[in-house]
């Protein structure tokens, strides 16, 4: 995160305010427990950090029409033009990693960190090598 936070904090937003808004981006309006797994934030985090990026005009909640007690998250278009913004530096930080280690190298990071994340997620005792 070293080489995106500088970029991030010159416009106002954290490592998890940008994470919450790239899944946004990516797979569109999201109750609250799915961008927690998406992003990898527990929901008692993710409900403080809400109200700052709706406060900034990133992101609206509404309730769910079916079930009153689950809220549903959308990008605004201020949060779109954000994303969009801010996405080829994004880019090219990966771009610029993936040079410094190699293609195949960092596929084979990926990989290991998606095993560690599986593996990790497990009940106790059930894990796999």
């Amino acid at each position: 995160m070293e080489r995106f936070r500088p970029e991030l904090n010159a416009h106002g937003v954290t490592d998890q305010q940008w994470r919450i808004i790239r899944v946004l981006a990516d797979f569109g309006p999201a109750e609250i427990l799915t961008i927690s797994e998406l992003c990898v934030i527990h929901p008692a985090s993710l409900s403080r950090i809400l109200p700052k990026l709706e406060e900034d005009g990133y992101i609206t909640r509404r309730t769910n029409e079916a079930d009153k007690r689950r809220v549903i998250v959308s990008l605004t278009e201020e949060g779109r033009a954000f994303f969009d913004s801010f996405a080829p530096h994004s880019q090219a930080v990966y771009a610029a990693i993936e040079d410094a280690i190699g293609y195949d190298r960092a596929r084979e990071l990926c990989d290991l960190l998606d095993h560690v994340i599986d593996a990790l997620s497990e009940p106790q005792g059930r894990t796999q090598s």
